[in-house]
């Protein structure tokens, strides 16, 4: 086993290791257990929060039965009512419509 001497980047410190191929580390593991510490308290502090995007969510209502339906993806036609017990086979296009905002508390 052939041990290299290596220079840590953040303290300056030189230490050993087993030379093995591929990169070379840059930290000590003192400095690296560090930097780690630190990143995951920024990951943690930084989360994103789930965000809904409102502007996709539409509500739509068939003016002839009331029938409601809400779209939670972006819709490039109306859809369509098809209830067989009120519009027998005859097919109506929803119309699009706002609710009022609920306030969450």
């Amino acid at each position: 086993m052939v041990k290299e001497l290596l220079v840590c980047q953040m303290c300056q410190k030189p230490w050993k290791r087993i030379k093995s191929r591929g990169r070379k580390p840059r930290f000590c593991a003192k400095c690296f257990a560090e930097a780690l510490v630190e990143i995951e308290q920024d990951i943690i502090l930084d989360e994103p929060k789930p965000k809904q995007d409102r502007a996709k969510i539409v509500h739509w209502t068939c003016p002839s039965c009331d029938l409601s339906l809400t779209t939670y993806v972006g819709v490039s036609q109306p859809p369509i009512c098809r209830n067989p017990s009120t519009h027998s086979t005859k097919s109506v296009e929803m119309i699009q419509h706002r609710r009022e905002k609920v306030q969450v508390a």
